[in-house]
């Protein structure tokens, strides 16, 4: 094989590396994406006849955080994921 076209599977190589890095979530952050989920799924589940505040649909039943506020289950997940763990609306630590 030539110099020219090992350099070019060496830089397709990077290039594809690079590619997956910025697709796939780091492992520490997909830990922690899952210790929220769990930590939601434990949550009280309680009765509302509000409307979750993220995703602007009716709720029967939803997840109550700790500063009360109630969301569907999915929606506080996904927020608390993104947000750091903070309710969406007051931004009190969860």
């Amino acid at each position: 094989m030539s110099d020219q076209q090992e350099n070019n599977n060496n830089n397709e190589a990077e290039e594809f590396d690079m590619a997956d890095a910025l697709v796939m979530p780091a492992p520490d952050a997909e830990a922690e994406a899952d210790r929220i989920r769990t930590m939601v799924s434990e949550l009280p589940t309680v009765p509302s006849d509000d409307i979750c505040s993220i995703f602007h649909d009716d709720m029967e039943q939803g997840k109550q955080l700790s500063c009360n506020h109630v969301f569907h289950q999915n929606c506080i997940a996904n927020a608390l994921i993104q947000s750091g763990r903070e309710c969406p609306l007051c931004r009190a630590s969860v």
